[in-house]
This record gives C-alpha cells, structure tokens and sequence, in this order.
C-alpha cells in the first residue's frame, strides 16, 4: 500500500506489484414516494420454526 501524496488516497497493489483499481463510489438512487422497505409487511419471514428438511431439499436442487 502506498499514499498518494496528491491526493491522499491510498493504493493497493497485488504480490506481483500490479495496481489494484479502485473501486468506484456506489450510486445513489433517488426515487420519489414511499420506499418498498416503508412497507412493514415486505420483509416478513416465511420460516415457520420447522427444522429443514435436508433431504427434500437436496431432492430439489437435484431436480433443478
């Protein structure tokens, strides 16, 4: 790792000595009215306190 001395922002490079590139800012999202997440009924969980069924659901991703 080193600092830039421009700008303050550090580099990563790999054990080969190859720059690592940055990784970019993540976008902001504007939306306009309520949030889905607003909606207390969106993130319910499903689970039912059973315990799992491993075999049905390797039967499952077996059969997908």
């Amino acid at each position: 790792m080193s600092l830039d001395a421009a700008d303050a922002a550090p580099r990563f490079f790999t054990a080969t000595g190859a720059e690592i590139a940055p990784v970019p800012d993540a976008p902001t999202m504007s939306r306009s009215g309520p949030s889905p997440a607003d909606d207390p009924d969106v993130n319910l969980c499903g689970w039912d306190g059973e315990p799992v069924d491993y075999d049905a659901a390797v039967d499952a991703l077996i059969a997908a």
